[in-house]
């Protein structure tokens, strides 16, 4: 448990950096997967450093802990895509990435994946995550930029 506590705090360090609050968890229609709940939450960072660029990410917690978490950020600046799982169960997440002019493309894992991307300058970028074999999702993302 404490490895899941210490990704925890490296995650809400990460989204500090990019200018994210604790105030990501907001609150949200509960999903229920199994006797677990989870919580979906997102956020945007129009402020990361790429000019023009907007950060999002969405991602999904489990209420009981808040520990356990299956994540996406699409970071603007460098176009990196990271899929995160906390999870110690054999769940992947399963990420969802929307470019404008580009469709929808998928990456699933387990544990923290990043991605390198490479698109056009200032199109619409939006994600979600979904816990693998599940309909448990954290829904889009707001709208974010390339």
């Amino acid at each position: 448990m404490t490895g899941n506590r210490k990704g925890m705090r490296r995650t809400a360090a990460a989204l500090s950096a990019l200018g994210v609050s604790a105030a990501f968890f907001a609150a949200g229609s509960g999903v229920a997967q199994g006797a677990a709940a989870w919580e979906p939450y997102k956020w945007d960072n129009p402020n990361d450093g790429d000019k023009g660029g907007i950060s999002v990410g969405a991602g999904t917690y489990r209420v009981s802990d808040k520990q356990d978490f299956y994540e996406v950020l699409f970071r603007a600046k460098g176009e990196e895509l990271v899929v995160k799982d906390s999870t110690p169960d054999k769940k992947r997440a399963k990420a969802y990435l929307k470019v404008a002019g580009s469709g929808t493309s998928t990456f699933t894992n387990h544990y923290t994946e990043t991605y390198d991307l490479s698109f056009s300058e200032n199109k619409d970028v939006q994600v979600k995550v979904c816990i693998e074999g599940t309909s448990t999702c954290s829904g889009w993302s707001p709208v974010g930029k390339t």
